[in-house]
């Protein structure tokens, strides 16, 4: 048996001639408002317009006033506004109650919502509304309001932009009934009608349909040609709430095979006999799904011959002797053509070769809704329609896993690597309201604490005893002990981006969000973070020094205020100690560095010369180096000690003088390799980690963050004497600072503890996991392009000085070798220093075994 089967209706406004009914409805309600009749139209009595019964009876009560004689033509504009006060001119006697009918772009109040609650709970008999169902379902809207091109001066009562208003009926101030519709360009659009219970013999909703219709023809009077029709939402034939939308006449339904427009009153016999029906060929039309015949003389080559339908990552299957009978009349010619061109062996083995398309299998792709490091990048987050799991970022490590029944969440951020998660519901089914942050206890398993905000969440920050919370336009800032305490808040411009950053090093104080105005941002120094505390995980223990850098100190004048650009930011991070505040705009070419304790742009990099979107910067521990990754799929690292304004086009610059190319450049990039899920589960493990797919997305979300890993054991060395052939040859700098280099001071140096080497965990929001490591830093030469170890001459590749005679043609022979081969490993050195190594690729997020 079919499902009941929606159609999409509207009505020609112009066209349109209210039956009896509608217009006795239409006199009874405008007699009420101007005569004050005792009992109100179809008995609303006089409790509910505020008046007491016995002044209704009083005997020197002053008789009702008479409303305006009918004019013998019917106008239906003329008939709507004839109760209003905004169109009763000062000579006509003064109306029993104020009706007010106002027009507003939609926006939330406690008075409409509470209307709304009142409208589910006595006619719907729905008592679990809220304010963000609310919000959700009648206030929020994707349609952005652009003005409407009238003709000439519009009429007052009509607007001036398109897009989604409330239509508020106030009588004598209180808010009586209220309608949600969309003006469009070609039509007025009714979405929804709430009106109060004590109104409702009224009958309000069919008026407001009278009122849209009237709407749409003051719209064709102001010069707006094409806006005729009200839509009005779905006709269900079978659904008696539903069928009252066919009294209004002349309606259409939109035919779901052809998307034409055909009359109601054409499409209500096929409705009548058929639970599906077709109005553009009614022999489509059924009770039934309804399956083809196959031509006798195709049916054995037909046999197993199956239909995939690919909707993004995923496919389905279904034998083509199943399909219904409007897909194949569609297709029919196509399918036989493709099955006589192959033949029916091949055609029967597409599916299982999925014709070439060998990355959708069965296997369903990740779907991964938020991934985020804890401020340390020691774990991370993800978050999926399943639940969310906490990863050590390395080694690749399960810490915890947790299923979620209900909904999403759409922001999941631990507190450095305790067990405390602030979550945020999000997703098409929000496990929480998105205006709250919920404090979950991992070790606990539960939560422990709430956040309610008038608004969305738009995003988190937080580090230890701190978490600020970014809101649409403010940024609110706890203290979280042993309990929470509010501290305090910041207006920003509009934050839909929920930009907020701490500086995390133990004595730091910054706190970083947009400022009042587009491109601005604003500095809050705090109480210092405290200390971690002591790290007694098994295992944690480390044989190497990692870096200890001072918090920056507190000027007598901190800075509290930049203008970092021109448009909207697009990100903004604050480097551990505070020191450094990168920021980006939505351009997306330039990421600008400030020294907040100068007060200064200190580095201005430049990621390229096509816009991009700029997913995040991080900032390496020891603060000597930075990444900025973006949709490109592309991760660029800049340093903040050393410059290199060496680019791409550095000869174009040179010619044309420009400030734009001689800006500092990246010194490395890595491309990200991974294709979508559904393409990269299907490759070896080999072309996952070097070859980028033909089919990966450019665009591709994702997310980095730095770690430390220990260095190389190496083994004290012993300096001997040294060699005759070096003896008297000074070393270069970049070769003294080597480990195992000559020095003459004493016979045995004893080893520093060696500093940690820095390296970068990729994440992507199709589960790939990369540990990336990064080439050294080479400074180009002031004399040549030649990189340090090939610029002397008259030396052998040892570097020792050549003693051995050659005549002319020989040498310029050599010389000429000893150029090209020059050129070759400079060029291959070259590339060596400004890519990266893939480490390790792993997968999380259901490869594991969960999910």
């Amino acid at each position: 048996m079919l499902p009941t089967i929606p159609y999409s209706e509207r009505l020609d406004a112009l066209a349109f001639d209210p039956t009896r009914n509608q217009r006795k409805a239409l006199y009874r309600f405008n007699r009420f408002i101007i005569e004050g009749e005792s009992d109100g139209p179809q008995g609303v009595d006089s409790e509910a317009t505020g008046t007491t019964a016995a002044s209704e009876k009083t005997p020197n009560a002053k008789k009702p006033l008479k409303c305006k004689p009918r004019k013998q033509v019917f106008s239906l504009v003329d008939s709507i506004h004839e109760p209003e006060a905004s169109f009763r001119s000062p000579d006509d006697p003064s109306p029993k109650y104020r009706l007010e009918i106002t027009l507003e772009m939609a926006s939330y109040t406690v008075e409409k919502f509470e209307l709304f609650k009142d409208y589910q709970f006595h006619v719907h008999k729905e008592t679990d509304k809220t304010s963000y169902g609310f919000k959700r379902f009648l206030c929020d809207t994707c349609l952005v309001p652009t003005p409407i091109p009238y003709s000439g001066k519009p009429p007052n009562s009509l607007p001036t932009m398109y897009g989604t208003y409330h239509q508020l009926y106030r009588i004598d101030g209180e808010l009586a009934a209220m309608s949600v519709i969309d003006i469009l360009p070609n039509c007025v659009s009714g979405v929804y009608f709430v009106y109060g219970h004590k109104w409702e013999k009224c009958q309000l909703g069919k008026l407001s349909v009278l009122r849209e219709a009237a709407l749409a023809r003051e719209f064709y009077a102001a010069g707006l040609k094409e806006l005729k029709w009200v839509y009005l939402g779905f006709y269900i034939h079978s659904c008696q709430k539903m069928r009252y939308k066919g009294d209004y006449s002349p309606s259409y339904l939109l035919d779901t095979e052809t998307y034409n427009w055909y009359p109601l009153n054409e499409c209500t016999p096929i409705l009548d006999k058929y639970r599906y029906g077709c109005f553009s060929n009614p022999s489509h039309s059924a009770n039934e799904i309804i399956h083809h015949k196959v031509p006798e003389k195709k049916q054995k080559e037909m046999e197993g011959v199956m239909r995939a339908t690919i909707r993004g990552s995923e496919m389905a299957s279904s034998p083509v002797s199943k399909m219904p009978l409007s897909i194949w009349a569609s297709y029919k010619q196509s399918i036989l053509q493709t099955v006589d061109a192959l033949g029916p062996d091949v055609s029967r083995k597409g599916y299982s070769m999925n014709l070439g398309r060998q990355a959708i299998g069965p296997t369903a792709p990740t779907q991964i809704i938020d991934i985020r490091f804890d401020a340390d990048c020691k774990i991370f987050t993800c978050s999926t329609p399943s639940g969310f799991a906490v990863y050590r970022s390395n080694p690749l490590t399960l810490v915890s896993e947790r299923e979620v029944k209900g909904g999403t969440l759409s922001i999941i951020l631990p507190l450095h690597s305790t067990s405390l998660l602030f979550l945020v519901g999000g997703g098409r089914s929000p496990r929480y309201s998105r205006n709250k942050v919920i404090f979950w206890d991992d070790a606990l398993g539960k939560e422990v604490a709430e956040l309610e905000f008038s608004g969305d969440v738009m995003g988190l920050a937080c580090r230890r005893q701190n978490l600020a919370v970014a809101l649409k336009r403010r940024v609110v800032l706890f203290e979280i002990t042993n309990t929470v305490k509010r501290l305090q808040q910041w207006e920003t411009t509009e934050n839909s981006r929920g930009l907020v950053a701490f500086a995390t090093a133990s004595g730091s104080t910054l706190l970083a969000f947009p400022g009042r105005q587009t491109g601005h941002l604003q500095l809050v120094h705090l109480p210092p973070c405290p200390a971690p505390p002591l790290d007694s995980t098994p295992g944690s223990s480390r044989t190497y020094q990692s870096p200890r850098l001072k918090p920056v100190p507190l000027r007598r004048d901190p800075l509290t205020h930049l203008v970092a650009h021109t448009s909207a930011l697009s990100t903004i991070s604050v480097s551990p100690t505070g020191r450094y505040v990168a920021t980006t705009s939505e351009t997306g070419t330039l990421i600008r560095i400030w020294d907040t304790d100068k007060g200064k742009n200190s580095h201005e990099f430049r990621r390229g010369i096509d816009q991009a979107h700029i997913y995040g910067v991080a900032f390496r521990p020891d603060e000597k180096e930075c990444c900025a990754w973006s949709d490109k799929g592309t991760v660029h690292f800049f340093s903040l000690e050393r410059l290199n304004r060496t680019s791409l086009l550095r000869h174009v610059n040179a010619i044309f003088q420009s400030n734009y190319l001689s800006s500092e450049w990246s010194y490395a990039q890595y491309r990200l390799p991974t294709p979508p899920a559904h393409v990269a589960h299907s490759l070896s493990q080999t072309n996952r980690l070097g070859i980028a797919h033909p089919d990966a997305g450019d665009d591709e979300k994702w997310t980095v963050g730095w770690i430390e890993v220990p260095p190389k054991p190496t083994s004290p060395v012993r300096n001997k004497s040294p060699l005759p052939s070096t003896r008297g040859v000074p070393l270069s700098p970049s070769r003294s600072n080597r480990q195992g280099a000559y020095r003459p001071s004493s016979p045995l140096s004893p080893q520093a503890p060696p500093e940690p080497e820095y390296q970068l965990v990729a994440l992507t929001y199709t589960g790939g996991w990369y540990r990336l490591s990064l080439p050294r830093f080479t400074e180009p030469s002031e004399r040549s392009g030649t990189p340090e170890p090939y610029q002397g001459q008259g030396r052998n590749n040892q570097g020792r000085t050549s003693a051995v005679p050659m005549d002319s043609s020989s040498q310029r022979s050599s010389d000429s070798k000893t150029s090209t081969s020059r050129r070759r490993n400079s060029d291959a050195q070259k590339m060596d220093s400004t890519s990266c190594q893939v480490e390790e690729f792993r997968r999380f997020g259901r490869w594991d075994g969960w999910g």
